[in-house]
Formats: structure tokens, sequence, C-alpha cells
């Protein structure tokens, strides 16, 4: 199942800043394309997520080329992410020198980074095939605390919901949990039973 955070859609008619903005927010889930976390999850909502360019401005830097030229150039629709704050920091003019299938940043518009590359494991992102282990050093996702508390946060609220549908409704809670771990790229310890 594609995680719910993958971008569909094209790009909107009028390329005015707030525009592209709402649109790459709706395009995204309104979910940073990197470590998942929603709008909802933070406490400054929209305010904590950016214009994410995959592929740095700082990487279309050409002798004789206007910085507003290259601007442009970087800010092309297919280039842009949605991400919060804190990974576009991290990541901010990152781009491997040279770009092999270990190093290299995987485009969360067109390449899926849960559960292949990347994947929530009780309160981690851990990395997984490459170009995984790489991203996950570049965003510092092994150092960042609130990874941490916002996935308890969410295995609780799945755990509450479970708690509600057991009894009268147990296969609902059982389908229903199932698609909750498949939409947050959360892989769960091999089930008894």
């Amino acid at each position: 199942m594609t995680p719910t955070w993958m971008p569909t859609g094209s790009p909107p008619s009028c390329a005015d800043e707030t525009t592209v903005t709402d649109h790459l927010r709706d395009v995204f889930g309104r979910r940073c394309c990197y470590c998942t976390i929603s709008e909802e999850e933070t406490s400054s909502g929209p305010a904590f997520f950016e214009i994410e360019h995959f592929k740095p401005v700082c990487e279309f830097k050409r002798p004789g080329r206007a910085k507003s030229e290259q601007l442009c150039a970087a800010s092309y629709y297919e280039n842009l992410g949605y991400a919060c704050s804190t990974c576009n920091r991290a990541k901010s003019g990152e781009w491997p020198k040279r770009v092999t299938r270990e190093r290299r940043f995987l485009d969360a518009s067109i390449d899926p980074l849960y559960p292949d590359h990347l994947a929530i494991c009780w309160d981690a992102i851990e990395p997984r095939n490459h170009p995984g282990p790489y991203m996950h050093a570049r965003l510092k996702f092994g150092t960042r605390p609130n990874i941490a508390i916002r996935l308890a946060s969410r295995r609780a609220k799945i755990r509450d919901l479970q708690a509600a549908w057991q009894g009268k409704h147990w296969s609902a809670a059982v389908v229903y949990r199932r698609r909750a771990h498949a939409q947050l790229g959360y892989v769960p310890p091999v089930e008894q039973g």
C-alpha cells in the first residue's frame, strides 16, 4: 500500500508562492515528505513546514547565471516537496558530490521512502535498503528525540482506537490496525497467533 503522504496531482496553474505552498500541502497530505510528521502533530501547525527543494538551489549554480535564474531553475514543480523545517534544515544544501546507489536522496514525490528504504519501528525511524542509511544519517533521524515522542504518541492513539474496537468489533479493530500501520509505514513484529 502506498503511504498517504505520497504526492499526487499536477502543478497549480497560478505560480505564486502561496498557491504553490497550499497545493504542496494538499499533495503531500499535510505531512513532511521525509519524517512523515503531520501539521496536527506540531504545535506550530503549517508554520513549521516549508517548501523543500529536492535538488538544492546551490546545485543549479552556473557561471554567469543570475541568482534569480538559479532559484527559478531550482523551483520547477517536480523539484519541490513539502517538508518540516527540521528535515529541510538538516538536508539543507546537502547533495552527494558523486551520486551512487548508496549515496543519494530519494525523491519522495517519485519513490516511496517507506517501508522499502526507511521504516517506522516502534519509536524510531530505521534505515533499511539503500539509500535509506544515507538519508537516515543526513536527515539525523537517529538523533531527533521529537521523532520518538511523536511515534510513541501515534502508537498510543492506535492502541486507544484498538481498545475501543475490542469486544463487539474485534475483526474491525484488526483491519483498522493493519491499515493504520500500513499508512504510517510501521512494520509490526511478527504477530503470535
